[in-house]
């Protein structure tokens, strides 16, 4: 799947910055990195858990890569709807270094993102972010992007024993 992807500015680069579709080999190290900045704690199966992922021509990872460096990653899926015709994105995962933040690195992922969306005729992008003090800079970048938060998610874990 990584190489089939079209994406206007992937393979672009813009002040030294590229956006390309995720390696796991030689990308796992900094996505580790990344998830832990994102609140992810389960690092120890994220290999196998991206190459199920990169199977299905549905889910899209991509990275950006800054002094061949992994500064930035996201995850988005292609989803059909019920309540509206046709297909929507889900972004699943989203993070900038927190050493890169407010540099403009997430507005360029989110354009990949919505270019995609175009390129495909999808007119709609979702996205969810926890609802904790932590997220409060995250929440203002993706409504300075034009997201409108809409809805509140509800999670519940079933004990499978």
């Amino acid at each position: 799947m990584g190489g089939d992807i079209h994406i206007k500015i992937s393979n672009v680069l813009t002040m030294n910055i590229k956006i390309r579709p995720l390696n796991i080999e030689l990308d796992i190290e900094a996505i580790k990195k990344l998830s832990i900045q994102l609140g992810y704690p389960n690092q120890e199966n994220l290999s196998n858990r991206l190459a199920m992922i990169q199977k299905d021509e549905n889910y899209i990872s991509l990275v950006v890569e800054y002094e061949n460096q992994i500064i930035a990653y996201t995850g988005f899926i292609r989803f059909r709807s019920w309540e509206l015709d046709g297909e929507f994105i889900r972004i699943q995962t989203f993070v900038v270094d927190e050493n890169h933040r407010g540099q403009g690195i997430g507005k360029l992922l989110l354009n990949a993102i919505e270019n995609f969306a175009k390129e495909h005729q999808i007119s709609r992008v979702l996205l969810n972010s926890a609802n904790h003090e932590g997220r409060t800079i995250a929440h203002q970048f993706y409504k300075n992007q034009g997201y409108d938060a809409k809805s509140t998610g509800f999670n519940k874990w079933i004990n499978l024993d």
